[in-house]
């Protein structure tokens, strides 16, 4: 139950409402205020930028007062902040005000809060139980674009934002408030459902290395720049990827079903992902999947519509997100659960500063060269120089700990 509703959650987070619908909004507000798709992704720059920021604080405060209250509150403010977009927002400058705000209070929204929860649930299945939640940004991908090109082409772009608003509130809030419970010991359990003949010496959730201790490993960094560098591709190709595919002569319904088969394969491809790094060492799966991607980049850069812009999209939907989970496995494995909302919170700022920076450099590449060829072929390298550093990280450390089983 908690990973079906935190994959349910997930699904309404900014990651899915904001960016996966950003390629239609551009050219609805292109359309009805003159603005531009570097005006527009700036503003999406100034949301994830804040997130960025906000996020180490809010790690340090999930270790210390628990996650639960924080999604809560977070929830109410964000439907808040959307409800808000279609009634106050006339000029850009009020819009990048919106979307900083929601990047400061749907904070709790994201997957560090979600996944610090599960961490402290899973262990021997970890990877499976993250892979599913985060497959609902996938879910949420696969529905949200049509949802909105729907409102939008019916009812105006300001329904759209009432039904997302409305979405958050009657959906995962409730959901989240009624079932569920922070942690495995409040319902006389420990990590995977198991109830201990004993308790374990150490709770898994003590197990690991203090913020210090990480910040000195060469592995956080390098797990730092590899995440920055992804996120910056893949990110600013699936919030161009409307845009990009109505300029090559697809029309809009086409191009959001092209986003949508984004979506599909992300949903895929988190499961698949998570299902694998509990078998196979996580950065090789890690290697594969940013393979794919970089092949469906590559499709792209040759300026292809149609259906082989779908396939495109499909192999980009592969490791879209994946760095979601990959960077949450990843860091509860090397560094524990000790100061893992911090750590963490630190990780998802650098996926979150690679997001904050790249719609702004495809903006800009494009109204600067007329076509998205010369990003798109950045970004193909970039994504090789990511599976090169992947190659760089070293085994898991084994924390020991009294089998909770005995």
């Amino acid at each position: 139950w908690i990973v079906l509703v935190f994959m349910l959650a997930i699904s309404a987070a900014p990651a899915v409402f904001i960016f996966s619908t950003i390629g239609i909004f551009m050219n609805t507000y292109a359309a009805e205020f003159g603005w531009s798709r570097s005006q527009i992704s700036g503003c999406v720059t100034l949301l994830t930028a804040s997130t960025a920021l906000t996020l180490p604080i809010v790690g340090y405060m999930i270790d210390r007062l628990g996650a639960k209250r924080i999604i809560l509150i977070s929830m109410v403010l964000y439907a808040l902040c959307l409800a808000t977009i279609p009634v106050f927002v006339q000029q850009i400058w009020q819009l990048a005000l919106m979307y900083l705000l929601i990047g400061i209070f749907a904070i709790g929204t994201t997957t560090v809060t979600y996944i610090r929860i599960i961490a402290t649930w899973f262990d021997k299945r970890r990877g499976l139980a993250i892979g599913i939640v985060i497959s609902g940004i996938g879910l949420g991908s696969a529905y949200v674009p049509i949802l909105v090109q729907y409102m939008i082409s019916n009812y105006g772009w300001q329904s759209a934002y009432y039904v997302l608003a409305s979405i958050v509130i009657l959906v995962p809030l409730p959901l989240i408030y009624f079932v569920i419970k922070e942690t495995p010991a409040m319902m006389g359990l420990v990590a995977d459902g198991i109830k201990a003949k004993r308790a374990p010496e150490i709770s898994i959730e003590k197990e690991g290395v203090e913020l210090t201790d990480a910040l000195r490993s060469h592995i956080f960094w390098l797990l730092f720049l590899i995440f920055i560098c992804i996120s910056f591709v893949l990110n600013g190709v699936f919030s161009h990827l409307v845009p990009m595919l109505t300029d090559r002569g697809m029309l809009a319904v086409n191009a959001a079903a092209a986003a949508s088969a984004v979506g599909v394969t992300l949903f895929i491809g988190r499961i698949l992902i998570g299902y694998l790094v509990d078998r196979i060492f996580a950065p090789y799966v890690a290697m594969f999947f940013f393979t794919l991607s970089t092949i469906g980049i590559a499709i792209l850069m040759s300026g292809v519509a149609g259906w082989y812009a779908v396939t495109a999209s499909v192999l980009i939907g592969f490791s879209l997100g994946a760095e979601a989970d990959l960077i949450s496995f990843l860091a509860s494995r090397y560094f524990g659960l000790r100061a893992f909302g911090t750590i963490y919170g630190l990780l998802l700022s650098a996926m979150m500063l690679g997001i904050a920076v790249s719609p702004l450099m495809f903006a800009l590449s494009y109204e600067s060269t007329g076509s998205y060829s010369s990003i798109l072929a950045i970004a193909v390298i970039v994504n090789i120089a990511v599976i090169l550093m992947m190659t760089l990280l070293g085994p898991f450390p084994n924390w020991q700990k009294t089998s909770i089983a005995d």
